[in-house]
């Protein structure tokens, strides 16, 4: 299956790719948009709030690499021996900010994509279909009550994947260990530090989410938000063929044809624009997967 969530390649430009927002598109207009354009319509108020938070989430992302990009010069320049010494605080405080502006649109984009599923499989979904407070609630209180039909046995599958301690899901927001809990709710913050290997004079940088006060608690931030990301990117694209799929069913159920999009959803990068264009790092860029095959999704759905 085509990677349709990461970072793609275009002349040599990062842009940030992201399948699901096709979703939230394709039901702001007709043909699955059946009440009058200009009218209040809870798919499109959606589209546009996941829009601004997905930039906000590729803004975060860009700017904390940056400030990792700064400490390793930092360091490369004598860190606090070098000219700038103040520029380790500087540098430490934007870190944080960026750090957990990610996080947090990370999981207003969660929200909003529970949020957007009923609409998915349903023309018009009831008030209990709806979750009221985003992504956790639809896990646990609104798809288990899902009538057993169609692709609801699927959905639940990969919803359940979620429950393993090790998940994304639980590594990004789960309840007292998600890395966003911990900035928000607990005496956590991104240390930054260097130390040279036994017998080597470069410095090597280190930013770690840690708790203030304890040793109880200590993580290689770009490390994990690294494989927080591989994970949710693989996960949403199985997640983005599913809905797809039902869509193209449902379409012909409805009495019409519909295809999705062959292209994916881009946002080219950096976020704010600048005189100069970014190149793609040797390794990766973002922290997310690289996409290095065509980012369109085959449908083959029949009824």
């Amino acid at each position: 299956m085509p990677r349709r969530h990461g970072i793609g390649l275009e002349q040599n430009q990062a842009v940030g790719l992201f399948g699901v927002w096709d979703l939230f598109e394709v039901l702001t207009k007709p043909p699955f948009r059946t009440t009058p354009l200009g009218t209040s319509h809870e798919p499109t108020s959606l589209a546009f709030h996941f829009r601004r938070a997905l930039e906000l989430l590729f803004y975060c992302l860009d700017g904390f690499q940056q400030k990792h990009i700064a400490f390793d010069k930092f360091l490369e320049n004598g860190g606090i021996a070098g000219p700038n010494p103040r520029a380790f605080y500087e540098i430490q405080t934007e870190a944080n900010a960026f750090a957990q502006g990610v996080l947090l649109n990370l999981n207003i984009v969660l929200d909003d994509i529970a949020r957007i599923i009923p609409f998915v499989l349903f023309a018009l979904p009831t008030k209990s279909q709806k979750p009221k407070q985003g992504f956790i609630q639809f896990k646990k209180h609104r798809l288990p009550e899902y009538p057993d039909a169609s692709i609801v046995p699927q959905l639940k599958a990969l919803f359940d994947e979620l429950d393993d301690k090790s998940s994304w899901l639980e590594s990004s927001i789960g309840f007292g260990t998600g890395m966003r809990q911990r900035l928000s709710h607990y005496t956590d913050w991104i240390i930054l530090s260097g130390s040279a290997p036994p017998g080597k004079d470069q410095m090597r940088s280190s930013l770690n989410l840690v708790s203030i006060g304890t040793s109880e608690y200590k993580v290689d931030f770009p490390s994990a938000l690294k494989i927080l990301l591989h994970a949710l990117c693989d996960w949403l694209d199985r997640l983005d063929s599913l809905l797809v799929e039902h869509l193209c069913v449902r379409a012909k159920l409805e009495g019409f044809e519909w295809q999705p999009p062959e292209e994916c959803p881009r946002y080219f990068l950096p976020v704010v624009r600048s005189t100069t264009k970014r190149e793609i790092p040797k390794v990766d860029y973002l922290y997310l997967p690289l996409c290095i095959s065509p980012h369109k999704l085959q449908s083959n759905s029949s009824i």
